[in-house]
């Protein structure tokens, strides 16, 4: 690793605020690397292959906090990712990553991105996601046929059929267009959201199956839509969420209303953010349907 470590010596040092859920992929051995792609505001590397593989965002102090995200204290307009070009070699691996000659990352301290709600009750949740389902109308975000099969996953969830859930689910992994697609944020705002709300109301039965899609989710993904979605997908379901969308899901599960959260989310992306609330609010509404539901004589929710 005598190359990397002259680079490192080389390019401009950056601490960074990383993802406890990343801790084994930037603290393991180097590997290489790859930059997926190179933004003002963002730099993304895709390292490892396979089941193995990741995608770690590199994002300035003024961008998205991803849960895959390592956070650097210079904003966007101070250049810290000028000089990086897509398809750049990179090193990941020993709390550091490290980008040709011009960016060395490492990790200054960790945070944790799960989504963790105090205990709710259903009518709270509910009223906090009609509040939610309001502000979207309120901003013409809405997406009809973006939302029906997103309901489709959460009639399978809120019973307990995983395998019906899987199918639907399948019908939004890589839908649509983008850096992420439509479908996989709508999912991803499912998954996390929903097992932090089932968390909140007390409802393991629902965590239990929301734990199982994910992990049907996790498999299928890389063969049905890009790296950084796979990859973003896999962090929803353990429950880590961008920043926006954490502050609008702690709303939507204390009732609330939140118009400077919500609009916040709803400018992520060109419609990231929107797909992003049409997940957290389906899946308010499924767990708040699915907890006052008896389990049925074959273990699911009816």
């Amino acid at each position: 690793m005598r190359e990397s470590a002259a680079a490192h010596a080389a390019a401009v040092s950056h601490a960074a605020d990383a993802p406890s859920g990343l801790r084994p992929v930037l603290t393991g051995p180097p590997r290489p690397g790859r930059v997926l792609a190179a933004f003002p505001h963002a730099v993304y590397v895709t390292v490892g292959a396979g089941a193995d593989a990741a995608v770690v965002a590199v994002v300035s102090a003024d961008g998205i906090q991803l849960p895959n995200a390592l956070v650097v204290r210079t904003p966007a307009a101070g250049g810290p990712f000028g000089a990086v070009r897509a398809g750049a070699p990179a090193v990941v691996g020993d709390g550091r990553i490290v980008v040709g000659l011009v960016l060395a990352v490492t990790v200054g301290r960790w945070s944790d991105r799960r989504v963790l709600l105090p205990t709710t009750d259903r009518a709270t949740l509910l009223a906090g996601a009609h509040r939610l389902r309001a502000a979207m109308d309120r901003a013409c975000v809405r997406d009809p046929a973006t939302e029906a099969r997103a309901a489709e996953v959460a009639r399978w969830v809120a019973v307990g059929d995983r395998g019906r859930a899987a199918t639907a689910a399948g019908t939004l992994l890589g839908w649509g267009e983008g850096l992420t697609p439509t479908g996989d944020d709508v999912l991803a705002g499912v998954l996390a959201a929903g097992r932090a709300f089932a968390s909140a109301v007390g409802d393991p039965r629902t965590v239990a199956t929301l734990a199982a899609l994910s992990a049907d989710v996790d498999r299928l993904a890389p063969r049905r839509t890009n790296a950084l979605s796979a990859s973003l997908l896999r962090h929803a379901g353990r429950g880590e969420m961008a920043r926006p969308a954490a502050s609008v899901t702690r709303a939507v599960a204390a009732g609330r209303e939140h118009p400077a959260a919500v609009a916040d989310l709803l400018r992520v992306g060109h419609r990231s953010g929107a797909d992003l609330a049409l997940g957290i609010v389906t899946a308010a509404g499924l767990v708040a349907s699915s907890a006052i539901r008896p389990p049925s004589a074959h273990g699911g929710i009816r």
